[in-house]
C-alpha cells in the first residue's frame, strides 16, 4: 500500500478481507473543477474566470490549491489575457491580484503551511518573440499582491520560487545588469529583506537561481553556472545553501546512477523548477539531467531522490511535481502521449514508481477519476504534506475524440482518512564502527515493521556468505570488513501500510585498528606489532592494499593508515 498517511488500519482491514468486503472502504473523492463549481464552493470574482483553473500546487496542510486558468499565450492574446493567477482556500475561490488591486496574470508557485501566503511571479511584460517576463510576487489571499524587494542593482525581473512553512523565508532569483550583460542572482528573502546568496569560488559561476527551500527554511537548493547572451544555460551544477553555514555546497553524490554517460555528473535541470525539499532538508528530489557541468547542454535523465549523500534514480518518472513532508511519497509524470495512457506517476519506497491511477485503484479499490471513464489522469501537480490530497488535471474525451481532448480546469483527489500507521525506523548505533577485517552489527529500531530491507548507498543488500548476514532482518552484520565497506547504510522497514526509510549511517572501517581493540583507543603501538606478526605469518589479514599476497607495500599501506588514525 502507498504510505500516504500514518493511520490506515481501517483500509488495511478492508484490503485483507477482515472487514468482509471492500464496501467498508472510505470513499476516494474526485472534484472535477469545471463550471458549474462543485457544491459548497464560492467565488469572490464577478465572473467565473478562475473556474477554468488548472492547479499548479497545494499548500502543505491541504487547505489551499492554486494555479492559473487554461489560457495560453498566442499572438492574438494581449498581455492581460495570458494566464490569470487564482487560488481556492477553505472553499472560497480568489483571483490573485497584482499591486494596485487590478487583476493579475501570473504564475503562483508555492505556499506557506496554511496557504495564507503564496509566492510566484506576476507578469512584467510579454510579447510573441520573447515570451513572458515575470517579477517576484507574494500574494496574501483576500488582498492585493505585492512585489518582493530587489537587492541593490537588480532589475524588476525574476521569480519567487518557494516559501518556508512559517513564511519567514522566500527564495528565488532576480536579474542583474553588469554593464556587459545580464546575469541571474540567487536570492533568499528573510523577513522580506533580500539576501543575495554566495556564488562560490568557481569563476564560471556568475549566475544562479534558488529553486526550492526546506519547510523549516534552513536549506535552499538551486544551481550555479553560466548563461549565454540568449539567456540559455550552457553550463551549471547543483548546489545547496544552509543558513548560517559557508556555501554554496555541491550536492555530494556518492554514486552516479548506472546508464549515465561516462564521467557525467547528475544534477538539476537548467530550468531548476522541478525540485522539492523535505521539511528538514534531508531529502531533495529533482528532475535531473546528465552532463550538467559540461559545455553544450545536458542529457535528460530520470527524477533523482537524494538523501544522505546517495542519489537514487526514480526510473519511470521524468518530472517531479510534489513530495510529502518527509520525502517518502513523490508524485510526477512520465513522457508520452497522454491519451494513449496515463503519464501520472507516484513513487514510494515499498513499490517504486507506479502509475498513479493504478496505484490508487489497487490500494483503495476506487477509481480516482470515477465519473469520467473516458478520461485519463495526466498531470498530478502537487501533494499535501500528509500525502492525502493530490491536485492536478485529467484529459477528457480521449476515448471519443483524442484530437479534441482537453484538460479539466483542475482535479482534486482526496484519499480517505483511515488508521494504519507506517513503521518508524531508526538505525543503531548512529556511528557504526568496525576494526580491520572485524565485524559490526547494525540494528533497526522503531516499531510497526513486519519486514526489513537493508541498503548500501541506496542499493538493496543481499546476504553473502562470510561477509553480509541479515540483509532482510532487523539486524545487519558485516564481517571481514574492509575499506570498500566504509559507505552509507540505511534500512527500509515496511508493513501493509507502506515503507519507511531510516536515516543513513556511515560505517567507519579503521584499518589501523589491527588488533581490534576498538574505540576510544583504537590506534596504538600494539597495532603495529599485531600487524607485523600477521605479516611475517603470511596471514591474509595483512594484505592491506588488497592486491593479493603479503608484500612489502602492505607494510607501507598499513603505516600510512596508522599515522592517519581513525
Amino acid at each position: 500500500m502507498l504510505p500516504y498517511r500514518r493511520d490506515w488500519a481501517g483500509v488495511l482491514a478492508c484490503l485483507l478481507g477482515i472487514a468482509g468486503s471492500r464496501a467498508g472502504l472510505a470513499q476516494v473523492t474526485h472534484e472535477d473543477w469545471r463550471p458549474p463549481l462543485p457544491a459548497g464552493y464560492t467565488t469572490d470574482l464577478p465572473s467565473a474566470t478562475c473556474s477554468n483553473m488548472t492547479f499548479w500546487a497545494i499548500s502543505p496542510d491541504g487547505t489551499t490549491v492554486y494555479g492559473s486558468n487554461a489560457a495560453a499565450p498566442t499572438d492574438a492574446f494581449t498581455q492581460d489575457q495570458i494566464s490569470e493567477a487564482c487560488a481556492v482556500r477553505l472553499g472560497t475561490m480568489s483571483s490573485l491580484r497584482k499591486p494596485g488591486g487590478l487583476d493579475t496574470w501570473g504564475w503562483p508557485r508555492n505556499a506557506c503551511a496554511d496557504g495564507a501566503l503564496i509566492v510566484g511571479g506576476s507578469l512584467l511584460s510579454w510579447d510573441a518573440t520573447n515570451g513572458a517576463k515575470m517579477r517576484p510576487t507574494m500574494w496574501s489571499l483576500g488582498f492585493s499582491g505585492f512585489l518582493m524587494n530587489p537587492p541593490s542593482g537588480a532589475s524588476g525581473e525574476g521569480l519567487a520560487t518557494d516559501i518556508s512553512w512559517d513564511s519567514s523565508t522566500v527564495v528565488g532569483w532576480m536579474v542583474r545588469n553588469l554593464g556587459a550583460g545580464n546575469f541571474i542572482e540567487p536570492i533568499r528573502w528573510f523577513s522580506f529583506s533580500p539576501i543575495p546568496l554566495p556564488h562560490g569560488s568557481r569563476p564560471e559561476d556568475i549566475s544562479g537561481l534558488v529553486a526550492a527551500v526546506s519547510g523549516n527554511g534552513q536549506r535552499s537548493v538551486g544551481i550555479l553556472g553560466q548563461i549565454n547572451a540568449s539567456g540559455a544555460w550552457t553550463r551549471w551544477h547543483s548546489v545547496y545553501w544552509d543558513n548560517g553555514a559557508p556555501g554554496p555546497v555541491d550536492l555530494p553524490f556518492t554514486m552516479i546512477p548506472a546508464g549515465t554517460p561516462s564521467g557525467c555528473p547528475i544534477g538539476l535541470t537548467s530550468a531548476g523548477t522541478d525540485v522539492r525539499v523535505s521539511y528538514d532538508g534531508s531529502v531533495i528530489a529533482f528532475a535531473s539531467a546528465a552532463c550538467t557541468d559540461s559545455v553544450g547542454g545536458a542529457t535528460p535523465w530520470w527524477v533523482v531522490r537524494w538523501q544522505g549523500g546517495v542519489a537514487t534514480p526514480l526510473v519511470g518518472m521524468t518530472t517531479i511535481t510534489g513530495m510529502n513532508l518527509d520525502g517518502t511519497v513523490i508524485v510526477g509524470t512520465s513522457g508520452g502521449d497522454a491519451c494513449a495512457g496515463s503519464v501520472a506517476r507516484i513513487w514510494d519506497a515499498m513499490h517504486g514508481v507506479r502509475d498513479l491511477r493504478d496505484a490508487i485503484m489497487a490500494d483503495f479499490g476506487a477509481d480516482p477519476i470515477g465519473p469520467f471513464p473516458s478520461s485519463v489522469l495526466t498531470v498530478p501537480r502537487g501533494i499535501s504534506s500528509d500525502g492525502r490530497t493530490i491536485v492536478g488535471a485529467v484529459l477528457r474525451n480521449c476515448a471519443t475524440n483524442p484530437a479534441t481532448a482537453n484538460a479539466t480546469a483542475g482535479t482534486i483527489i482526496r484519499l480517505p482518512n483511515s488508521v494504519c500507521p507506517k513503521p518508524t525506523v531508526f538505525v543503531l548505533p548512529s556511528t557504526p564502527y568496525a576494526c580491520w577485517k572485524g565485524s559490526v552489527t547494525m540494528t533497526a529500531g522503531g516499531s510497526g515493521a513486519t519486514s526489513y530491507q537493508w541498503r548500501r548507498n541506496g542499493i538493496p543488500l543481499s546476504n553473502l556468505a562470510g561477509h553480509i548476514a541479515g540483509a532482510t532482518t532487523s539486524s545487519l552484520t558485516i564481517s571481514n570488513a574492509g575499506t570498500d565497506d566504509a559507505v552509507y547504510y540505511d534500512c527500509v522497514g515496511s508493513n501493509a501500510c507502506g515503507g519507511t526509510i531510516s536515516t543513513a549511517r556511515q560505517l567507519t572501517v579503521c584499518t589501523a585498528d589491527f588488533n581490534c581493540s576498538g574505540r576510544p583507543n583504537a590506534v596504538a603501538v600494539d597495532d603495529i606489532f599485531a600487524f607485523l606478526t600477521a605479516w611475517f605469518a603470511l596471514d591474509p589479514r595483512a594484505d592491506i592494499n588488497g592486491i593479493g599476497g603479503i608484500t612489502v607495500p602492505d607494510i607501507f599501506a598499513f603505516l600510512t593508515a596508522w599515522f592517519a588514525g581513525c
